[in-house]
């Protein structure tokens, strides 16, 4: 079966910027709420839950998820969490299918490196929905991904693809299924 017409009910958003000042504004409690409204079950990890020794406890059971939304700031080959850094080899085994959207950028700059951060995602069996991930390259200006509760880029569609629609967020667009 084509992931894209896999389910989507569990969604994890993943924030390890900073709290407070500019990076308010990438904050996902609003994208949470939106996704529960309809029916989503989600985990929200932010501030100390969002640091590297959080992130590194994950690591040897993997995640299984449907939906994973990580914003990061960092490099091709480094992302930086609440508090620390991690490398692209600390990317979770993913325990089934798992849609990612990273908020970071550069991350999609070499995606068949497994030593880059969206590369070694994409290694481990995750997927963009409809084959997008915002924050792949250089961006003078980080407020333009700062719309709809931190995740742009992303609009679902009926069975579950996405078009890009870059002022449109992943929430708007989920917000209009019913996960029930």
């Amino acid at each position: 079966m084509c992931s894209l017409f896999l389910p989507r009910s569990d969604f994890w958003l993943y924030n390890g910027h900073p709290s407070g000042g500019p990076w308010e504004s990438y904050g996902m409690e609003d994208a949470a709420a939106k996704l529960r409204e309809r029916g989503g079950t989600v985990r929200v990890s932010k501030s100390e839950e969002a640091n590297l020794k959080a992130w590194q406890r994950m690591l040897p059971g993997g995640i299984t998820i449907d939906v994973f939304a990580l914003n990061s700031k960092g490099n091709v080959d480094f992302f930086d969490l609440f508090s620390g850094t991690a490398t692209p080899y600390e990317t979770p085994v993913l325990n089934q299918p798992v849609a990612i959207h990273l908020l970071h950028s550069w991350s999609m700059q070499y995606p068949s490196q497994h030593g880059s951060v969206g590369g070694r995602w994409l290694s481990h069996g995750a997927y963009a929905r409809g084959g997008i991930v915002l924050g792949a390259v250089s961006e003078c200006l980080c407020a333009a991904f700062a719309i709809g509760g931190a995740m742009a880029g992303l609009r679902a569609i009926p069975g579950g693809g996405a078009v890009v629609g870059w002022r449109r967020s992943l929430l708007q667009g989920l917000a209009h299924r019913d996960f029930r």
